[in-house]
């Protein structure tokens, strides 16, 4: 019951982007790894908590996990793929795109096979944006994402973090890790030349 407690605490905590709550169920559930609770898996749950704090490379590891357990025809295989894709297309790594392409196709496919058309829908949705996204938008310098982009829009111009964090609706925390992210993609080693990188790429 506790674990149930600390899942369902877990996905309230993701639902309000409740970064300390966050904190404290991914350490309380993190020694339940690979059991089940009423219709979700701890991993899937862990592996949302880590998206919450930005810890994007547990978080995949989390969804592998997740989605190992789940029998590859079970649709809720389909629930954790487009959670899954979801991290991959945030983290923005070499390979994530097609990744996070594939995983939605297979999940498709599965739920237009056991017909839960609400989820056929939302997935048809997100596939057709990556698409057109893909093919009408050309990649960022860098490898920076189009949330580190804004983030460097406003650093340029000469907005703190907490008031990047105003404007975006994202925690202090959160502009935190996109300013050190985009300081690392960009090679700079402060806010005054991200100004200049901004500048010369035209992202400001």
């Amino acid at each position: 019951m506790e674990m149930w407690a600390s899942a369902g605490l877990g996905l309230v905590a993701v639902q309000q982007q409740d970064e300390s709550a966050a904190v404290e169920y991914y350490a309380a559930l993190k020694t339940n790894r690979g059991c089940l609770v009423p219709e979700i898996g701890v991993d899937h749950v862990l592996a949302l908590l880590a998206v919450c704090l930005g810890r994007l490379d547990d978080a995949l590891d989390h969804f592998e996990m997740g989605m190992s357990w789940i029998p590859s025809d079970n649709i809720w295989h389909s629930w954790v793929s487009l959670d899954y894709a979801g991290a991959l297309l945030q983290r923005n790594g070499p390979g994530n795109r097609e990744k996070a392409e594939s995983l939605l196709e297979e999940a498709l496919d599965l739920a237009a096979k056991h017909e839960v058309m609400p989820l056929v829908d939302r997935l048809s949705r997100v596939l057709e944006d990556l698409k057109q996204v893909s093919s009408e938008s050309p990649p960022y310098p860098d490898g920076l994402t189009q949330r580190e982009v804004e983030v460097l829009a406003l650093v340029a111009a000469g907005k703190s973090n907490r008031g990047i964090a105003e404007d975006l609706f994202i925690s202090h925390n959160t502009v935190i890790r996109h300013v050190s992210n985009i300081y690392a993609k960009a090679n700079v080693a402060n806010r005054a030349e991200a100004t200049a990188y901004a500048l010369r790429n035209g992202l400001a």
